[in-house]
């Protein structure tokens, strides 16, 4: 078989370059760039900060999706047409940790804060300020 000419050579770069192009082309018109929009949604819903025997701590804005997840796998239960918020007793330090961050259940657990105001209080309010409990909707077994 003989070489290629130099005007063949060019012809197939000139495709593989066009080819490349197109796949580019094609895999940019078929995605989302969501990078932006997550940016300005975080610089518009900062952080809930909770001060609490004299520390701050950071809980999200809205709902973390891990948080969710747990929270509707283990947490909602229906009972005669009402949605119950029921955390299993076994379920707390993850329900806490994932609420309020490692950090905070670590302080309460050294400090020993009791726990009816840490579920009664602390995370019924943020419950609430993420919209996951309302006490026209919902019975509250907290």
């Amino acid at each position: 078989m003989s070489a290629l000419s130099l005007e063949d050579q060019k012809t197939i770069d000139f495709l593989d370059r066009k080819l490349d192009e197109a796949i580019k082309a094609e895999v940019e018109e078929n995605s989302i760039d969501f990078d932006r929009a997550y940016e300005e949604y975080q610089n518009k819903n900062k952080p809930i900060k909770i001060k609490f025997k004299g520390r701050t701590f950071n809980i999200p804005a809205s709902v973390p999706t891990q948080f969710y997840v747990f929270y509707l796998r283990n947490c909602i239960r229906n009972e005669n047409g009402k949605q119950i918020v029921d955390i299993p007793t076994d379920k707390m330090p993850e329900f806490i940790k994932l609420m309020f961050g490692e950090e905070f259940y670590e302080f309460i657990i050294q400090n020993e804060i009791e726990f009816e105001f840490v579920i009664g209080k602390m995370a019924s309010g943020i419950l609430e300020k993420w919209k996951l409990l309302s006490e026209k909707k919902t019975k509250k077994a907290l």
